[in-house]
């Protein structure tokens, strides 16, 4: 006969607090959805949180590295290659992490960098960059022009696919 699960509604575990239990399993045991004090949320099965393999979202590790001196992001990671990747659509993306439009990981896509250059201001997040030829690893400010929004973009398509069905 199964044990009925503890329930660990609002108990702290470190910096991780037990909202309530999800659906999940892991390994048989409960998964907890928690709240870290820095505004996390994480999911934590009950026999980690219970016995204090985990007690963060993650954010204690890196603090408790940072301190030491050994934080491995960016250049002080053995696999760093320069900042600079290419995504699975082909756009290059260049490790940034200050810049108001770096992604999760702190990467901007180039292209934007690019053409804020160019400009001399940064872009709006509602401004798409649309490279000439089609190339989205040729971020060479003359193969680059600026939409004001995602609708004028699409409709510079459509007369691209216009002239071409001309053609």
């Amino acid at each position: 006969m199964p044990r009925k699960a503890k329930d660990l509604t609002g108990q702290r575990f470190g910096r991780l607090t037990a909202l309530g239990p999800t659906t999940k399993r892991a390994s048989g045991k409960v998964v907890w959805e928690c709240r870290c004090d820095c505004g996390n949320i994480t999911y934590v099965n009950s026999r980690d949180l219970i016995r204090g393999n985990t007690r963060s979202c993650g954010c204690l590790m890196i603090e408790v590295n940072r301190r030491k001196g050994r934080l491995r992001i960016g250049s002080n990671n053995p696999n760093w290659k320069g900042g600079r990747k290419i995504n699975k659509d082909g756009y290059v993306l260049i490790y940034f992490p200050e810049h108001p439009a770096a992604q999760g990981k702190g990467y901007v896509l180039e292209h934007r960098l690019v053409i804020e250059e160019k400009l001399g201001r940064p872009l709006r997040p509602e401004e798409q960059v649309h490279h000439i030829d089609g190339n989205p690893a040729n971020n060479a400010p003359e193969n680059l022009i600026v939409f004001a929004n995602a609708g004028r973009h699409r409709a510079y398509h459509r007369k691209l696919d216009l002239i071409a069905e001309e053609t």
